[in-house]
């Protein structure tokens, strides 16, 4: 027997709501999950650093291949942080 897990999820209107989901695409769930806000802490990270290198929003976006406007979204996070 399958087991399942709740867990909450968007639907299309951006509402929070339970759903009853197999346990095994819980677990596929949160491992993408926690692999974007694994490369979106490494992001942040590198670009923490390269400021206090002193480079240019332009080459910031280049290495991390965001655009500029992401980059500055990100900075001012940081500083909020």
């Amino acid at each position: 027997q399958d087991k399942e897990h709740i867990m909450f999820v968007w639907d299309e209107r951006m509402e929070k709501k339970f759903e009853k989901i197999p346990l095994e695409e819980a677990k596929k769930f949160g491992r993408e999950e926690g692999r974007e806000e694994g490369r979106e802490e490494a992001q942040k990270e590198i670009i923490s650093n390269m400021l206090n290198l002193n480079m240019s929003i332009d080459t910031i976006s280049k290495v991390v291949d965001l655009s500029n406007s992401r980059v500055v979204e990100i900075i001012k996070t940081l500083k909020n942080d």
